[in-house]
């Protein structure tokens, strides 16, 4: 078994200097059998497996990308036992990069949009108001005709 640290502690196996890493960030787990775990340890900005937040552990598959901070980890080279078997070519750590910066766009997007739509619901809710307002001045008016005509 072994086990890898990262953060941005200089106690931890891998050392990024990264003001978006925690000192302690996460932890990556070779068992006996050539199996991988990645145990996120709280960290503040989260970790990304494949472009999604990581709470706690969970299994990494070899063509796992895993991001960080602004940081994409080559986390198959801290591991001699899969390099021996596994290379990864600098053309596929150049592709994992691309996806991240197609995620990171994706992202901006959508959180664009989710801005978007809460304009148009705030805008909803204004006319939901007025419209409130306006029903309940009619049932005052109504009830003060129905008073003064008796």
């Amino acid at each position: 078994m072994k086990i890898i640290t990262i953060g941005r502690g200089q106690e931890n196996d891998i050392v990024i200097n990264d003001l978006k890493i925690s000192r302690h960030h996460l932890q990556i787990i070779q068992d006996d059998y050539g199996n991988f775990r990645l145990a996120d340890f709280g960290s503040t900005n989260g970790t990304f497996v494949n472009g999604r937040q990581v709470k706690g552990e969970v299994h990494l598959n070899v063509n796992d990308v895993i991001r960080i901070g602004n940081t994409t980890l080559p986390w198959r080279s801290y591991f001699s036992t899969y390099n021996d078997h596994y290379r990864v070519s600098e053309d596929e750590y150049n592709i994992a990069n691309m996806s991240n910066e197609y995620l990171d766009k994706m992202e901006q997007e959508l959180d664009d949009d989710i801005e978007e739509q809460m304009k148009i619901i705030k805008k909803a809710n204004n006319w939901q108001i007025v419209v409130g307002i306006l029903l309940v001045i009619s049932v005052i008016i109504t009830v003060v005709s129905i008073i003064a005509g008796n």
